[in-house]
């Protein structure tokens, strides 16, 4: 009997096994076809269901290179299943990841009831094919039904190059109570390799001031399911504190876009409105949806932005500001502290004080962050409204500053007009 087993055990994971009592080798030649015991041949049943047929379904996640990442096998059956088996095809620099022991890691689903009951065995073979052997060994069953049934983690290896790899399952069988083996049709699955991005705190391929929210809340102890913290680990020092939240706020300013590699719905709802020769208000409906937000002003030509300020939404986000050429600038206001903005009553966001008229800036990639940590891609906001003409109060006469450069408006400071100074607070 135990060799019996032992024979039935070898044959499903593809050993050879040797006949101690006869000598005579009995060899694993493909499910498919059968295998030789003793020079007779035993053919597999190959029990179709044309009526309700039997399938298994692979849901992979995304993987970044050098970290872990995993993919879940689901069963649809209309009957009881006790047992399964199939073989793993995964590209040249993807495998299944190993535990403490050595062994080949996976984790099954509830669908199976008693779970303490269910052996989960996987080994490699020679062709680089990983095979998957799942039974129960007090005739457990998998009820009829569809969802998922065991999950595999798999890592790339650093050198993996990022795009789209053809994974598969194939060798498909699965073992019903009334003793049959049916045979599954191969199921064929992408696999999405994205480049490690330092400071992509959620994964999804772009650094932007969501990413910023991510690691503040983790700091404060709400890590959030898509939190990846070898990425949010910005600096490299194996901890996760706000020098990494300043670096990444550094890495957002000092870059020329941070549009989301993932394409997003844009939405409208954002105005800028020029309120003096040398303001502009950036205004918006449901400020207190956001936590955060990044944009970019591209002033035009002759026109300098001399200042950034946030309306009085808030007491605990701060404004950073970078010129990174040609007049673009780069804006981001975020929270230590992970607060929303607040709504002001004439939807006022954020002060752009300029050294002249503006009336044809430009603000685009703008993304807010929601408290949820979603990113929310707005409209670009093209040129202002708000008034048409500068009245010649607004500017009497030719001001310098200290360094003899003509100044349309001035802001703070001293400047000096007709060969006297004159103090602006």
């Amino acid at each position: 009997m135990k060799k019996i087993c032992l024979f039935a055990f070898s044959l499903i994971l593809g050993w050879q096994f040797v006949s101690a009592e006869n000598n005579n080798s009995c060899y694993f030649v493909d499910a498919s076809r059968g295998f030789f015991i003793n020079g007779s041949t035993i053919v597999m049943s190959r029990v179709e269901m044309d009526d309700d047929p039997m399938v298994m379904s692979v849901k992979a996640d995304d993987i970044r290179v050098s970290m872990n990442s995993s993919f879940t096998v689901s069963l649809k059956n209309s009957v009881e299943v006790n047992g399964y088996q199939f073989d793993i095809s995964l590209p040249e620099g993807i495998s299944l990841t190993k535990n403490s022991n050595g062994d080949y890691e996976c984790s099954l689903t509830t669908r199976y009831t008693k779970l303490y009951n269910i052996r989960t065995v996987i080994t490699k073979l020679p062709s680089d094919i990983f095979r998957v052997l799942c039974y129960s060994l007090t005739n457990e069953q998998i009820n009829p039904g569809e969802g998922p049934i065991i999950t595999f983690p798999i890592i790339a290896d650093e050198h993996m190059a990022a795009g789209s790899y053809e994974c598969s399952l194939s060798n498909i069988y699965c073992s019903v109570n009334d003793g049959r083996s049916l045979h599954l049709d191969d199921c064929v699955f992408p696999l999405e390799v994205m480049p490690f991005l330092m400071g992509d705190a959620n994964g999804d391929g772009s650094i932007n001031v969501t990413d910023v929210m991510l690691i503040v809340n983790h700091i404060l102890g709400n890590t959030l399911p898509v939190f990846v913290e070898e990425c949010a680990n910005v600096n490299g020092d194996n901890r996760i504190d706000v020098a990494d939240v300043m670096l990444l706020v550094n890495m957002i300013l000092n870059s020329g876009n941070n549009v989301p590699s993932v394409a997003l719905p844009a939405t409208s709802g954002l105005e800028a409105v020029s309120t003096s020769a040398n303001k502009v208000d950036l205004r918006m409906d449901n400020m207190s949806h956001y936590t955060a937000f990044q944009m970019q002003v591209q002033m035009p030509a002759d026109i300098r932005l001399l200042g950034v300020e946030l309306a009085e939404i808030t007491t605990g986000h701060r404004i950073m500001t970078k010129e990174i050429g040609d007049g673009l600038y780069n804006v981001i206001v975020y929270s230590l502290s992970g607060e929303n903005f607040n709504d002001t009553s004439n939807g006022t966001l954020l002060r752009l004080m300029t050294d002249g008229r503006a009336k044809d800036l430009e603000i685009k990639n703008i993304q807010f962050t929601t408290p949820s940590f979603e990113t929310v891609i707005f409209s670009d906001v093209t040129g202002t409204t708000g008034i048409e003409d500068i009245s010649s109060d607004e500017i009497d006469g030719i001001y310098y500053n200290l360094q003899g450069i003509p100044v349309k408006v001035p802001q703070r400071g001293v400047f000096i007009k007709d060969g006297g100074k004159k103090s602006f607070k």
